[in-house]
């Protein structure tokens, strides 16, 4: 396996996820965001919490990619799956606990837990993608 691909399908996921991140986790019931302001922090800059959310996000492609190798999953179908018990198992139980102690609407959770799933599908894919084997040459009739 070489590093090479596993950097860019990290870089690759991340990249692409920074823009569904915005979409789920930024614009997607934006106003729902302000129904209990008091949860959000006002200590930081944006662009520093921007910042260190998609440091956090790249550190879970990379996470992904790693289990994904070390699991040697090379198929669609199971990086799928594997995407998706990823996300059953850290962004679900996150997202939801955050829902019983927090104060934050339940729309704007939602959201979240939608968002870390396509970042975790978008890296299933990337992985499907370039770890694929490469296909053997049929000689030219």
């Amino acid at each position: 396996m070489s590093i090479a691909r596993l950097a860019a399908i990290v870089v690759l996921a991340s990249l692409i996820a920074s823009v569904t991140d915005w979409l789920f986790m930024g614009a997607m019931f934006h106003e729902r965001y302000l129904i209990y302001p008091e949860v959000w922090r006002s200590n930081l800059s944006e662009g520093a919490k921007i910042m260190q959310s998609e440091l956090i996000g790249i550190l879970s492609c990379l996470g992904f990619v790693a289990v994904a190798s070390m699991l040697r999953l090379r198929t669609m179908s199971a990086l799928l799956a594997a995407a998706c018990v990823v996300w059953l198992a850290t962004a679900v139980p996150m997202l939801v606990q955050d829902g019983i102690w927090m104060k934050i609407d339940p729309l704007v959770l939602s959201a979240h837990a939608v968002g870390w799933l396509v970042r975790f599908l978008i890296t299933a894919l990337l992985c499907a993608w370039l770890l694929r084997p490469a296909q053997a040459e049929t000689p030219a009739e």
